[in-house]
């Protein structure tokens, strides 16, 4: 059996997504069978890419108007056939179209979405919103996808998409890389990873952070993310300088050294999947601050994990004020159990293949 690996996804660092993939095509070629990945040219000269291509075979493609783009199906179409593909899997929506067009009958396809795509689709053009109508109305009568969360599936099926072809797959992170960080001191240190400015929340929680200031001066947030979001900030105008505190920092393959050096995670994002990120910070053993939108609403059975509303900076900063960010060691380990049995990349493996292996 040959599985393609169809992955619109071209981040600085492979991270939890790709690292996922290799535990899943390991477990696939100990059953005697193979995996071939396609991946946007934008990804070509990427550490993690160059370091997949040394193991296997990968392809690229364009990804301006991929979606319509007559070289993206001719270029697929000769993959397929070259490999002998028998499992196609589709990641981040952009190729899930030309992929559904160009499989023959006998191929498995699924679709894999990761993203808030009720979120997108509301900004989306009138050309844009048809062709994801016509997606998941029609061309979903050939695929089955997999959804990171239960909103985003029902948003899917709002669209057309048959239930029975629907499946909610919770994402898996790898465990062994996240460290054990409890702090049993009080510590003022704050992460938010900012990418994304207006989803991620990141002016959302520098409000907070300088209405918290004010009584309690050792806070101190650091947030990852690039230069397009440290610019923003940096064009922020508030009556003191809010660098002291407030800093952007940069990425660091090692997630775990980020979540030793500090004592709370802000996850206040407007819209989200089913956040790889969120699952690590409670793992690892500090504190949690999460917005509630129902793509959150898992982190509900998780102990130290408080919930604010979204948008909100002064309920932010009051919770900020008044939080100690002390979690026991009880609930940190209960926190784990449930983890390791629900979102461990060895349970997300598993289930899978019995999608891939199932009728």
């Amino acid at each position: 059996m040959n599985v393609l690996q169809v992955c619109a996804y071209a981040a600085p660092y492979g991270g939890n997504f790709v690292n996922s993939l290799k535990h899943l095509e390991i477990e696939i070629k100990k059953d005697g069978n193979n995996v071939v990945y396609v991946l946007p040219e934008n990804a070509r000269y990427k550490d993690w890419c160059i370091s997949l291509q040394k193991t296997n075979r990968v392809y690229y493609l364009p990804v301006a108007h991929a979606r319509i783009k007559p070289t993206v199906y001719k270029k697929l179409k000769t993959i397929i056939k070259q490999n002998k593909i028998d499992i196609i899997h589709s990641h981040f929506e952009l190729y899930d179209i030309p992929v559904s067009l160009v499989a023959p009958k006998h191929i498995k396809v699924f679709w894999h979405l990761h993203d808030p795509l009720e979120d997108s689709y509301n900004g989306f053009s009138l050309l844009h919103k048809l062709l994801t109508r016509f997606q998941y109305g029609y061309l979903g009568k050939k695929a089955k996808l997999l959804s990171v969360s239960l909103k985003h599936k029902a948003f899917v099926e709002r669209l057309g998409m048959k239930q029975s072809n629907t499946y909610y797959l919770p994402n898996g992170i790898d465990l062994s890389r996240i460290k054990f960080a409890y702090k049993d001191t009080y510590l003022n240190q704050y992460l938010l990873f900012g990418w994304d400015y207006e989803r991620k929340g990141v002016k959302t929680a520098i409000d907070a952070f300088v209405l918290a200031h004010m009584d309690r001066k050792s806070l101190v947030l650091d947030i990852v993310a690039g230069d397009d979001v440290s610019r923003k900030i940096q064009a922020l105008k508030y009556k003191e300088d809010i660098n002291k505190y407030v800093r952007v920092i940069p990425a660091n393959d090692d997630v775990s050294a980020l979540y030793q050096t500090h004592s709370c995670f802000l996850h206040i994002s407007k819209a989200e999947g089913l956040s790889y990120a969120l699952l690590e910070a409670v793992y690892s053993g500090i504190d949690a601050i999460v917005s509630d939108i129902p793509e959150n609403e898992f982190a509900k059975e998780f102990r130290g994990v408080s919930f604010v509303t979204v948008n909100d900076s002064k309920g932010l900063a009051k919770m900020i004020k008044e939080k100690d960010n002390r979690i026991s060691l009880e609930d940190i380990n209960y926190n784990r159990c449930i983890i390791e049995k629900k979102y461990s990349l060895e349970a997300w493996v598993e289930q899978v293949k019995r999608f891939y292996y199932g009728k």
